[in-house]
């Protein structure tokens, strides 16, 4: 416990911000033509920037005091290399009040806003119960309203998955979910991230993660789980495919659905011109 609250402090002296931003510059400059997109930390709205707070008010306070870094990282990364997106750090959950809190001193500097969510983190809700994406259209007009952001900024949902080994799930459960938040994102305009391909067994996520097993010294290793192929389908069909506000569904929802359990969209082709509905 006590080596996490050192590991995952957060910076506040300026001799802690400077030293960080002395590794952006050499992180930066080292991979400047590998590496075009740029992360500042990890989920910083909960322990991982120390200290984890509750109330809408503390969260907001830590926003500022994250964000008052996060702008002179931007610098750092914009300067070195203006081809890199700033990716503003992905929150655990959508935390609107950390993170308007944490752009509002420099909004025009943020490339990417991402975020992770999970259905029902570690007890595995059915999507109809708790949809991980609730909320994303209207953090993103949120974040459209502030004041200097720019109207081009990308929303990312950059860490997602249903594990198989939790409660209430399975592998088949996992591939059937797949396809639902991968068109769920793309229709609110949010990029989705699948949280892992191939999980290090080696870690702390053993063999949960993943398309596929990792190396697990058995006859599974490496062999692709049941929501492989949900994702090779639905990559296939709808990798270049943007929502269509223009199409018409005229569709009667059947009695079971009726209760607005069943939600419609319309895809183009952005390469065909046809329609997915």
């Amino acid at each position: 416990l006590e080596f996490r609250r050192v590991l995952f402090r957060s910076l506040k002296t300026d001799d802690e911000v400077e030293a960080f931003l002395n590794y952006t510059r050499f992180m930066v400059t080292r991979y400047k033509d590998k590496i075009r997109n740029w992360e500042f930390w990890n989920e910083a709205n909960i322990g991982y920037w120390q200290p984890n707070v509750e109330s809408r008010q503390e969260r907001a306070a830590k926003g500022r005091e994250y964000g008052r870094v996060l702008c002179k990282f931007a610098d750092v990364v914009h300067q070195i290399d203006p081809q890199s997106k700033v990716i503003f750090g992905g929150t655990s959950e959508i935390d609107s009040a950390f993170a308007l809190a944490a752009i509002s001193e420099c909004p025009s500097k943020v490339d990417v806003m991402a975020y992770h969510t999970y259905p029902g983190y570690g007890s595995n809700e059915p999507p109809e119960e708790e949809d991980s994406l609730e909320g994303a259209d209207l953090f993103r007009e949120a974040v459209l309203r502030v004041p200097g952001v720019r109207q081009n900024i990308e929303f990312w949902e950059n860490e997602w998955n249903t594990i198989p080994t939790w409660k209430n799930s399975s592998e088949s459960v996992q591939a059937r979910y797949l396809p639902r938040f991968f068109l769920q994102a793309r229709a609110q305009k949010v990029q989705p991230y699948f949280w892992e391909f191939i999980p290090g067994t080696d870690g702390n996520e053993h063999d949960q993660f993943g398309l596929l097993h990792g190396e697990t010294f058995d006859k599974n290793a490496f062999q692709p789980r049941e929501a492989y192929r949900a994702f090779e389908v639905t990559s296939a069909l709808f990798g270049q495919a943007e929502v269509d506000p223009m199409a018409d569904i005229e569709l009667e929802a059947p009695v079971r659905y009726q209760h607005d359990q069943l939600r419609k969209y319309a895809y183009r082709d952005t390469q065909t011109g046809k329609r997915i509905y």
